[in-house]
């Protein structure tokens, strides 16, 4: 997934009203997880509200595959 981490909270929830499933392709766990730790980095996430943040990890839910406590 390219460019993820430079979606708007916006963007963000269009995607998670409007997409089908789809499948996240990492080569091994290392690689999935610095992916989730970029997004996560590059949204300020220890900045955003309660809302915000419950909607980024849904999308990284959605991305990966993962559970919530896998996150």
């Amino acid at each position: 997934m390219q460019n993820a981490e430079g979606l708007s909270s916006q963007q963000i929830s269009e995607f998670l009203k409007g997409s089908a499933a789809i499948e996240f392709t990492a080569t091994s766990r290392i690689e999935r997880y610095a992916w989730i730790e970029k997004v996560l980095v590059s949204q300020e996430f220890g900045s955003l509200g309660k809302k915000q943040r419950g909607g980024l990890r849904a999308y990284i839910e959605k991305i990966t595959g993962l559970s919530t406590p896998q996150l």
